[in-house]
């Protein structure tokens, strides 16, 4: 690996405008990214060193890249599996209940004057799916990216919002009625309701099939060559890395935050756990040869990347969230110039920006701020769930309007966290931070949020 000036990107950062004064390392990402080559870097070695023949050895970071096609098919799936459900609860409700005779109504506290600031919200028929159900309408079928069909129209005429479901309207039908001037809908039979329902239903199944089989092609085009799955070097280093949590069906994908952190940690003893990686690797008879100076098989470049990987164990220590003492910060600084060192003699691992914030930048900030684990992409990685929640209940439209209220919502969670945390308290009492519910949207009606506390964002028609 170069280290210099080739280990800086080629191209200017697309926030430039940022000092670098405001940026911090996002600590998470930077030793999955470090790690994984270290891990990639390891597995070539054995594969160059124990096979029989020529081998091609393959580029693990591109089977990453197709795995993650393969997590895209499978969440995908999923996805259309949830949809296919949504609209079948959706019917079976629908057939149960004691149904009203559909009208057009104002619900309670909306008329003519504030009707259009509700959409996402309330629906103007008596008979609404959403309401009578108590469940969130899935976004309707479109047969092309083209041609979406509104989930939400706009009635001139009555000054109010509908589902398009709830109006009976087809697909056709309804991005028809999105362009009519001063719409006047007419309401539906229960009969047309249903149809509609099932019509999206039908679509679903279809939708369904269609996932499960492109999963299945992704999977096909996943396989390893079977002259390095079956070496027995390869599956015996498998084998010491699953006593470390990192099991062989993961390897292809990204590791998680937490195995990553797992296997650096296993590279230092412990009074607890004296053994590291190396002395269980040490421990396999077709690995420690790789490992055994002075021997006949000894690589090392394989000896190398251990070493490597336990130095990053010593960084990764460092990076809890408190506040590094001048030691530490020296410390740390040291072990980044020993990594530094370690690199320039493994010329096979590919240089990358993570790679360079480590050893360019990570002791810069830690001596400005005194810390680097304070500073970390957790928090947000955590929203991930809550938002993916907010964005299945707001089922509008204009993709700008639903952007513009999740930002409020999550917005005035947070004020009400920091404000009014006695809300979202639960009944037990010891409970991870993870598991605290997000806040109903009867809970981010504060008086005590004021306006200036709040994010509101205007978008402007094109």
């Amino acid at each position: 690996m170069n280290i210099g000036t080739s280990t800086g990107q080629g191209h200017a950062g697309c926030l430039s405008w940022i000092s670098a004064e405001q940026i911090v390392i996002p600590s998470l990402h930077l030793l999955m990214g470090v790690a994984e080559s270290l891990f990639d870097h390891l597995i070539s070695r054995i594969i160059t060193r124990k096979a029989v023949g020529n081998i091609n050895i393959p580029d693990f970071s591109k089977l990453r890249e197709k795995n993650s096609h393969v997590v895209e098919a499978r969440e995908n799936l999923e996805n259309e599996r949830e949809k296919l459900n949504s609209w079948k609860t959706i019917a079976e409700k629908l057939r149960s209940g004691i149904l009203p005779i559909p009208e057009t109504r104002y619900p309670d506290g909306i008329d003519e004057s504030n009707a259009e600031e509700w959409m996402g919200d309330i629906c103007g028929c008596s008979a609404c799916v959403a309401e009578i159900t108590d469940l969130v309408i899935p976004s309707r079928h479109s047969i092309t990216i083209t041609s979406e069909v509104p989930d939400w129209i706009w009635s001139d005429a009555k000054q109010m919002w509908f589902h398009s479901v709830c109006l009976g309207l087809t697909s056709d039908q309804s991005r028809v009625a999105l362009d009519v001037e001063h719409y006047d809908p007419q309401m539906p039979t229960f009969e047309n309701i249903l149809n509609q329902i099932n019509v999206e239903i039908e679509w679903a199944k279809s939708q369904v099939q269609k996932a499960e089989k492109q999963l299945d092609e992704t999977l096909s085009k996943l396989n390893l060559p079977k002259e390095v799955t079956d070496l027995p070097a390869v599956n015996a280093f498998f084998k010491v890395f699953e006593r470390f949590g990192a099991y062989r069906s993961l390897w292809f994908q990204r590791f998680t935050g937490n195995q990553i952190h797992q296997i650096l940690k296993s590279t230092i003893p412990t009074e607890k756990r004296p053994y590291t990686l190396r002395s269980k690797l040490l421990e396999e008879d077709e690995i420690k040869g790789l490992l055994e100076r002075g021997k006949p098989g000894f690589d090392e470049e394989f000896s190398q990347g251990l070493e490597a990987l336990r130095v990053l164990g010593d960084i990764q220590s460092l990076f809890s969230s408190k506040t590094l003492s001048e030691d530490e910060i020296l410390e740390l600084k040291r072990s980044v110039h020993l990594l530094k060192n370690i690199m320039k003699d493994l010329k096979s691992v590919k240089v990358s920006h993570k790679f360079h914030l480590l050893l360019e930048h990570v002791p810069q900030i830690a001596e400005r701020d005194l810390t680097i684990g304070f500073f970390s992409e957790h928090g947000l990685e955590s929203l991930h769930a809550h938002v993916n929640a907010l964005m299945k209940r707001h089922t509008v439209r204009k993709n700008e309007n639903k952007f513009e209220r999740i930002l409020q919502l999550v917005n005035a969670a947070t004020v009400n966290r920091d404000e009014h945390g006695d809300l979202l308290e639960t009944d037990e009492d010891d409970v991870d931070d993870e598991e605290v519910p997000f806040p109903k949207d009867e809970q981010l009606v504060s008086a005590n949020v004021t306006k200036e506390e709040t994010i509101f964002i205007t978008v402007d028609d094109e």
